[in-house]
């Protein structure tokens, strides 16, 4: 289902965003940078971040270096294609902090009201995200079309956990 639907998102452009959550190690980012590498393809230009490092930068430039963070949330904003791995997840597994969700509802409202393809991936499924946030999650619902379009939950085994040649996803596979 999770492939079907990241190729029906780049033949359609009625929904920017692709949202895929669900727990860890069962393919969501390697779906998201199929979908991010297919789209580059096509002559799309891009950013590719991962939240956590991006987020302690835009951190840090906010107070240090203010021309800094407007230069790097710009980016964030304005790229044709926006890649977000791990959207809001930390290591320490912590919920975001108020500066995290203002950060990530400034860059998807940009996003969303000029349509620019928002890729994300997340250990938070969609209803998590929601309930944890209802602004930051009813916007990436709204602008994903949901669970019926291209909010995708991928839960299931952790493919790092399988012995050695029985990855879940290959490239033959994914068929991008």
């Amino acid at each position: 289902y999770a492939l079907s639907q990241a190729r029906k998102f780049l033949k359609q452009s009625k929904y920017p965003f692709l949202y895929i959550g669900g727990t860890t190690g069962t393919g969501k980012s390697h779906l998201t940078v199929a979908v991010y590498y297919k789209l580059v393809q096509q002559g799309y230009v891009g950013e590719f971040v991962k939240w956590e490092n991006e987020y302690s930068s835009l951190n840090a430039e906010r107070i240090s270096d203010p021309v800094a963070f407007k230069k790097r949330m710009n980016k964030l904003k304005y790229s044709e294609v926006l890649l977000i791995d791990d959207i809001l997840w930390n290591e320490e597994q912590k919920q975001p902090s108020p500066a995290e969700w203002k950060v990530a509802k400034e860059i998807l409202d940009e996003r969303s009201i000029r349509g620019l393809k928002t890729l994300m991936s997340s250990n938070y499924n969609l209803k998590e995200l929601f309930n944890l946030n209802q602004v930051v999650g009813g916007r990436i619902s709204e602008f994903t079309g949901g669970l019926n379009n291209f909010a995708i939950e991928l839960n299931g085994k952790n493919y790092r956990m399988l012995k050695e040649g029985q990855m879940l996803l290959v490239e033959e596979d994914i068929g991008f």
